[in-house]
């Protein structure tokens, strides 16, 4: 998703969208390098947004890790189901 895009949808959903643009990949390795990726049996990622967190859950996850998103958005729900076919996790809207 482009950032104007994500930028439409915060324009339009103030109050479900948390942020104007997307998260940068810095950011996401800083937030997941505190999680103990060899003992999670289950990661829930709530609001996953356009998926930056994801893919470096996706990345640094075990292969037993069963990993869950909860996205309240339509646009966002439709990107993430689009871009995680095929892998060991689950989308909810």
């Amino acid at each position: 998703m482009k950032p104007l895009s994500f930028l439409s949808q915060y324009i339009t959903n103030p109050r479900n969208v948390g942020a104007v643009l997307p998260s940068s990949k810095f950011l996401a390795d800083k937030m997941v390098e505190s999680i103990n990726f060899k003992e999670a049996k289950y990661i829930v990622e709530y609001g996953p947004g356009t998926g930056v967190f994801t893919n470096k859950l996706l990345e640094k996850r075990s292969s037993n890790t069963t990993l869950l998103l909860v996205e309240n958005n339509k646009e966002f729900y439709l990107l993430l189901k689009e871009n995680i076919k095929k892998r060991k996790m689950y989308s909810l809207y």
